[in-house]
């Protein structure tokens, strides 16, 4: 896999609490595996802080990471409202966003779709995807093998997307989580 290019700026917006030992585990898993330098990445907590426009105007690529202690399944969140609309807002500017795990959730939810509890189909371990056709095309997934493996770490899914979502992967537990 190639390294993305030295000049991209990746704002990555944390769910995490800010004792969260898993905050730094995340930043350097983002670093090592986008193959970028540490000063690519911008870590930003997005449940201390509600992110604001000026994180858009200094970043070409948006991640949202994971949570293992919140759930946007009948939550009422107080940090999420503003979030969605932020993530609404990035999406609306044609800003690449890339979400993980719980990100993905937020992501989905934000622009009407729905996340589900679903411990029957739950995620735990290594996987392998598999890229579609679109996920081949995609400018961030062009750069993976068509299969490759992935932790995963999920109790809840995507049970319903909006049109504004395509399905980029597949594997044999919840088919819709990559999108």
């Amino acid at each position: 896999m190639n390294p993305i290019s030295t000049k991209i700026k990746i704002a990555l917006l944390q769910l995490r609490d800010e004792n969260d030992p898993m905050r730094i585990h995340e930043t350097e898993c983002f670093v090592r595996h986008c193959r970028v330098q540490p000063e690519q990445i911008f870590p930003f907590n997005a449940i201390v802080n509600s992110p604001d426009k000026t994180i858009l105007e200094n970043c070409d690529i948006l991640m949202l990471g994971g949570s293992g202690d919140f759930s946007v399944v009948g939550n009422d969140i107080p940090w999420f409202d503003p979030l969605a609309d932020f993530m609404c807002e990035a999406i609306n500017k044609n800003v690449p966003i890339f979400g993980s795990c719980m990100g993905i959730q937020v992501i989905a939810k934000a622009l009407g779709g729905e996340v589900v509890f679903d411990n029957e189909r739950r995620e735990v371990g290594t996987y392998s995807i598999t890229l579609n056709e679109d996920g081949q095309q995609d400018p961030l997934f062009s750069k993976f093998p068509k299969t490759f493996l992935a932790q995963m770490g999920h109790k809840c899914r995507v049970s319903i997307l909006t049109g504004r979502c395509c399905i980029l992967s597949v594997f044999g537990i919840m088919s819709s989580s990559r999108f």
